[in-house]
């Protein structure tokens, strides 16, 4: 008997005494991964509540709420070679960028890899699925308010005087920065703030402690 055989043998063995060793364990999760996920493809809905940034990747955390209670959560990653496509599509067709809060339609890629574990990729987002959302909770918001013969109170209101000019020091390269302009622009637009941008470094070795 070769070692191979006696190898596989001794494997064999260990199946029967009711023991495993972690990658046979684990090759017949992927395995039942495979055979269950033929399609390996789908589209899922659901609520991101973390999205962070990091050398182009991004780490999504995304939720299913059921009235208002969490339901399900997963960990989903959208690597660089995508992210720039699908998020230019994105924040084109909405927009908007995707964000924290932001319900979304996305098709995600079933992995499971002996190592690095179970895992779902982002392979696409749809936009008029967001757009479409958007619209529905705008409208439910105003038949709120119309009800409540609250719709037109704010514009009786003077705008404020106090607090709209804001110094922001910030280095412009940072990814927080942008996320920052897109609700200050609005701000700006509508003549509720003036924001006076002051260039800093916020981190490496030249940084003042």
């Amino acid at each position: 008997m070769n070692n191979k055989d006696k190898r596989e043998k001794f494997e064999y063995k260990k199946e029967q005494n009711g023991f495993l060793t972690l990658s046979s364990l684990l090759e017949k999760i992927k395995k039942i991964c495979q055979e269950s996920f033929k399609e390996n493809k789908y589209w899922i809905i659901g609520e991101i509540s973390d999205w962070k940034s990091v050398n182009g990747h991004y780490y999504v955390e995304i939720i299913e709420y059921n009235k208002n209670l969490p339901m399900s959560k997963a960990r989903i990653t959208l690597w660089k070679n995508l992210a720039k496509k699908i998020l230019l599509k994105f924040e084109k067709e909405t927009g908007q960028r995707v964000n924290l809060n932001t319900k979304v339609l996305m098709l995600v890629k079933i992995i499971f890899h002996n190592y690095y574990g179970f895992s779902l990729q982002i392979m696409d987002i749809e936009p008029k699925f967001t757009t479409g959302n958007r619209i529905l909770k705008q409208n439910e918001i105003i038949e709120i308010l119309t009800k409540q013969n609250l719709i037109h109170k704010n514009k009786n209101l003077t705008s404020p005087k106090e607090f709209t000019r804001i110094a922001v020091i910030s280095s412009t390269k940072t990814a927080g920065l942008e996320d920052f302009l897109v609700e200050a622009n609005l701000m700006i637009k509508h003549n509720l703030c003036q924001f006076d941008f002051y260039q800093s470094l916020m981190q490496g070795e030249k940084c003042s402690k």
